[in-house]
This record gives structure tokens, C-alpha cells and sequence, in this order.
């Protein structure tokens, strides 16, 4: 699989706010391992939502400008139906945490945010 820079330093800080964020979440929760599962689940389908965010783009890219715009507004539709699927799955499934999940959604938009600050500036902060 080639993944770009920008897609891998994504991926990284997404990885560490979900870490953070259960850091943060274990001192409210009685149950860690319980949220801990939430997290995990949460920030590995965001992970999986980048990669298949930079496919669908470098996609479009060879595409005719009315083609790539439907392909896109297709595969963002996707990744925002399976997002919802996955809070109904953690909702329903007793084991999983639903808040522990959320914030592992969570986690990829400070890591987008960081990481295209950290691209403008030339890869630092």
C-alpha cells in the first residue's frame, strides 16, 4: 500500500489523540478495558476512513472534472454511512464503549488540523 506523507503523519496523530483521549477517559470510566475497546474501535475505522479518503482522491485526480466530482461525493457518502454504522454497531454491541468510540472518531479531526498546520509550516509546528 503507498501512502503519502501527509496521509501517514495523519495516521500517526490520529494513532496518538486516540492514545491521549484514553489516557484522558480512564479516570472517568470504571470499566478500561470497556473503553478501552471503544477506543480502539473508534480510532482504527478513522484511520481506515484516511487511507480510504487519499485512494479515493489520488482517484479522482485522472478523472474528468464531472466524473471525479461524483466519484467523490460518492465515496465521501460511503465513509459517512459506515461512520454512523459503526456508532450503531458500538451503540448496540453491550462490550463496546459508545462514548470510548466517539472520541476515537474524534480523534482524526485535531490530527487533520495538526497535520495541515504542520504541512504549511514545512512539517513543523
Amino acid at each position: 500500500m503507498n501512502i503519502g506523507n501527509t496521509c501517514k503523519r495523519i495516521i500517526f496523530l490520529t494513532a496518538a489523540f486516540g492514545l491521549i483521549f484514553f489516557g484522558a477517559g480512564v479516570f472517568f470510566t470504571d470499566n478500561v478495558l470497556y473503553f478501552a475497546k471503544g477506543i480502539v474501535f473508534g480510532t482504527v475505522f478513522s484511520v481506515l476512513k484516511v487511507i480510504l479518503l487519499e485512494k479515493t482522491l489520488k482517484k479522482a485526480v485522472d478523472m474528468g472534472q464531472a466524473n471525479a466530482q461524483n466519484y467523490t461525493r460518492l465515496h465521501y457518502s460511503i465513509r459517512y454511512f459506515l461512520t454512523g454504522a459503526v456508532v450503531v454497531v458500538a451503540a448496540i454491541v453491550k462490550s463496546i464503549s459508545l462514548p470510548g468510540v466517539v472520541l476515537g472518531l474524534a480523534a482524526m479531526t485535531p490530527a487533520v488540523f495538526i497535520a495541515g498546520r504542520m504541512e504549511k509550516d514545512g512539517g513543523n509546528i
